[in-house]
């Protein structure tokens, strides 16, 4: 189960907040979900990843839950002429069923890594 993630904590508290750009975006379209291209763990954009969107996305983004101290929040919709050549280049829209891979779901459990 997520909540068993240990050493990390996972917390699904409600909460209303803004996200901020080094939290997470969660988009869905149909079955497919956006996560990094190439990647052999499961990664998700970030909000400053995202370019050429308006601050709508912000405003509507939905507070979903936290592991740690990394918040994670529903997009909705992205923009139309999503995606353009410079939008999100290192991530594309995958089947839903790769995130059941056992390496993937691995990566949820690792300690979160900076790169900065």
């Amino acid at each position: 189960m997520i909540q068993d993630i240990a050493p990390r904590t996972f917390s699904n508290a409600y909460k209303t907040k803004r996200p901020e750009t080094t939290n997470y975006a969660l988009y869905f379209n149909g079955h497919s979900i956006l996560v990094g291209k190439d990647s052999p763990t499961l990664r998700f954009p970030r909000f400053e990843e995202l370019t050429d969107v308006r601050e709508e996305i912000y405003q509507e983004a939905i507070y979903l839950f936290a592991i740690d101290d990394e918040c994670f929040y529903l997009v909705n919709h992205l923009p139309e002429e999503s995606p353009s050549p410079g939008f999100c280049r290192d991530h594309g829209l995958q089947p839903l069923q790769m995130v059941r891979q056992p390496p993937l779901l691995q990566s949820l459990r690792e300690p979160a890594r900076t790169s900065r």
